[in-house]
């Protein structure tokens, strides 16, 4: 019985992990519209200060 008890547990908290990654993305794709050419810039910024370059741009 500890097996089956273990193994549900396991299953459920999968399920779980799934759903709020689901729910997380479906409301990060409504968002990201919004905050795309911030985010842009923001990697941008944080390019050119990390290394002068700027090769972190493809992350």
């Amino acid at each position: 019985m500890k097996s089956i008890r273990k193994y549900i547990v396991r299953l459920t908290v999968a399920v779980a992990k799934e759903f709020i990654f689901i729910q997380h993305s479906f409301c990060t794709s409504r968002i990201s519209r919004l905050n795309s050419a911030i985010s842009l810039r923001v990697h941008i910024v944080a390019g050119m200060r990390g290394n002068g370059s700027g090769k972190s741009l493809d992350t």
